[in-house]
């Protein structure tokens, strides 16, 4: 009986010994925001670990709205500081005036971090209003 339990043991030990630690994953909140036409967004990445120090996590934009014309962001990466899950930046629109204006987002993965739900992101901008202004005089006369 000694000898079952023995063998179960090490059994045992050499699978927990050759499991790896599974890696955290890294994804948007969600997959898609709509950001409106005066209004900043917060676009947001968690992960399922937090990190023992601060992580910086990249992303490029792409997409047909233009950054400096259209949407500037608040930080040219995420970072999520040590101990914590999210990491945030903003996005704020400038002089968003075209319609069906979009900001593709996709994440940098940093060694370590695998793949989440949501590795990239739309953002659909609100379109400003145009506003439209005439000073041509009226003339009317009134018959008699």
């Amino acid at each position: 009986m000694k000898r079952i339990i023995s063998m179960l043991a090490c059994a045992a030990l050499v699978v927990c010994s050759c499991q790896k630690d599974p890696k955290p994953a890294l994804s948007f909140e969600t997959g898609n925001y709509v950001m409106g036409a005066d209004e900043a967004l917060t676009v947001k990445v968690v992960t399922t670990q937090a990190p023992a120090s601060d992580l910086t996590v990249e992303f490029t934009a792409t997409g047909s709205a233009v950054k400096g014309t259209d949407y500037e962001f608040s930080a040219e990466s995420f970072t999520i500081k040590a101990g914590e899950t999210t990491g945030e930046i903003t996005v704020t629109p400038l002089n968003n005036l075209g319609t069906n204006l979009t900001i593709n987002l996709a994440l940098t993965l940093p060694v370590g971090y695998e793949a989440g739900n949501f590795t990239s992101a739309l953002v659909a901008l609100g379109t400003k209003e145009k506003a439209s202004y005439s000073f041509a005089k009226k003339d009317s006369k009134l018959v008699d």
